[in-house]
Parts: structure tokens; sequence; C-alpha cells
């Protein structure tokens, strides 16, 4: 799927007339908190952009003490807080009947091989290695996931 820019500005358009509309004072954050799950959770997705628009999401909900989760999958530091920057963000089509299960591991270059062979052999992960992402992506879902920049294995499980 491609960003479609008219689409995602229709989009944009809609939650600005969303978040205008919204009661001043008391409820404010909650109606703008819904205004932005159907901009980033519905409307983007639709328009095939959520993935370019994850950090903006994270940050936006953050600011709002909105739940987070309508804007993707942070696997970074187990979901808390903002997205690091540098972290991947890779769209994820999930059209099957099933949920996806990220994780990730961390091994790096065997530096033994390398330092004494100059051998470049990297390092498989075991099982107990990897470290499972948060959120799972639900069935009939194109979303996004972040991954730290120094994942060196996703393994993607069907549940």
């Amino acid at each position: 799927r491609h960003c479609r820019k008219d689409e995602l500005r229709e989009c944009k358009r809609a939650y600005e007339v969303c978040v205008r509309a919204a009661p001043a004072g008391e409820g404010y954050s909650e109606a703008v908190c819904e205004c932005s799950d159907e901009y980033y959770g519905v409307c983007s997705r639709r328009a095939g952009c959520a993935s370019a628009l994850m950090t903006q999401c994270v940050d936006e909900m953050a600011k709002w003490k909105c739940e987070s989760s309508v804007c993707g999958s942070n696997c970074v530091d187990q979901g808390n807080g903002v997205i690091p920057p540098g972290s991947h963000i890779v769209p994820v089509n999930n059209f099957g009947a099933n949920a996806l299960r990220f994780s990730v591991c961390f091994r790096t270059l065997n530096a033994r091989s390398l330092n004494r062979f100059g051998m470049v052999v990297q390092e498989r992960c075991q099982p107990h290695d990897f470290h499972l992402c948060p959120y799972w992506v639900p069935p009939t879902t194109f979303t996004a996931i972040a991954l730290p920049r120094n994942a060196s294995y996703l393994k993607v499980e069907f549940c």
C-alpha cells in the first residue's frame, strides 16, 4: 500500500473539524482522544498512511494522555513512552484471520570469530533471547510496528 496524500488531507480536515467542535474545559481531552482515534486509527490506515504517521500519533496520544495502541505496535522499550529517533517504523499488512505477535532479538556479530579469524558470523537467537512486543496486531488490519534500531532478528507468529 502507498500513502494516498489526497485521502490523508481529507482525514486531516475532518480531524481539525472534530477538534474544533470539542467542548472547552472538562471533557476536551477525551474529545480530542476520540478525534485522534478516528484520524490515526481509522482514516490514516484507510489512506495507507498509518506507518508514516506512527511517531506523530504516539506523540499526540501522549500529549492528551490517550490510549496509544491505536498508533500501531510500539516494540521499542516495551511500548512505554515515545518512539526514540532512529527506530525503524515498518508497515504491517495483516489481512489474515489471525492476530500477529512480534518479538525481537538483539544478537550481533560473533566477536570471537571476527577477532580471531576475521570472519563475520551472525550469532543466532535462541528462543529465550527474544523480547515479546507488548501489543498484537489484530486480524484484517493495516498498521505499523516500531522496532528498536539495534534489533537483529524479527520473529512473527500468528495466533
